[in-house]
């Protein structure tokens, strides 16, 4: 059965030090690990539902991530395997990526 992704909600949840996915108010999908410093944001982590894998919910969540990190004024470092091959997917993120 395919999930819906009308009813989602991107939260940073602070005192965990990640961004989570929230379906339907009380379901939580995934989330994404960080480690902020000054004004840059280390992302060494993304996890989905492993009912949920394979159906883009990993993409929604790090599209939101990114974005919200760009309006922060965030330079990003990644270190997931995910998030990275999503950066060189989507160069409109350029812009954020951390000099190596």
């Amino acid at each position: 059965m395919a999930e819906a992704k009308t009813d989602l909600r991107i939260v940073d949840n602070i005192d965990e030090s990640r961004y989570e996915l929230w379906m339907g108010g009380d379901r939580l999908a995934g989330f994404a690990d960080y480690r902020l410093s000054e004004k840059q944001i280390l992302l060494p982590h993304v996890e989905i539902d492993p009912v949920l894998q394979g159906r883009g919910f990993a993409s929604v969540l790090t599209a939101a991530m990114l974005d919200d990190c760009r309006a922060r004024g965030f330079a990003v470092e990644a270190t997931c395997p995910f998030i990275e091959s999503y950066l060189q997917a989507h160069p409109e993120y350029d812009d954020i990526v951390a000099p190596t």
